[in-house]
């Protein structure tokens, strides 16, 4: 997230130009989430938990949510192999992944709605 990438380019006594945030959350852009969750593209991610720890994390997006203060998606994670939620103030991202198929998306929108109680 923000923190874990800005803090280096500063510490480093650089001065950092953010082209995919929003104002003036300096949250990521949620369009290219939705583009990616619309056309099933993996994300590769930064994230941070919330202890601060960083990984790197491929993931295969199911919904974008907002929780009252934060964007969230819910996806399946390649490394943990399950699905997850991840604060969208805690990543960025690093790349877009392959193409899923529509199968293995209905596969983790019916997932998402299970865990959801929907």
């Amino acid at each position: 997230g923000f923190p874990t990438t800005v803090n280096p380019i500063l510490q480093n006594g650089c001065v950092p130009v953010f082209v995919d945030i929003q104002f003036p959350t300096y949250n990521i852009d949620v369009a290219q989430i939705e583009a990616a969750i619309t056309n099933r593209h993996a994300l590769d991610i930064a994230y941070a938990r919330e202890d601060g720890t960083p990984s790197t994390r491929r993931i295969q997006p199911g919904v974008l949510l907002f929780w009252g203060k934060v964007w969230t998606i819910g996806a399946w994670c390649d490394l943990r192999q399950d699905y997850r939620g991840f604060r969208v103030d805690r990543m960025d991202i690093l790349g877009i992944g392959p193409t899923f198929t529509l199968a293995r998306a209905r596969e983790i929108g019916r997932e998402m709605d299970a865990l959801r109680g929907v």
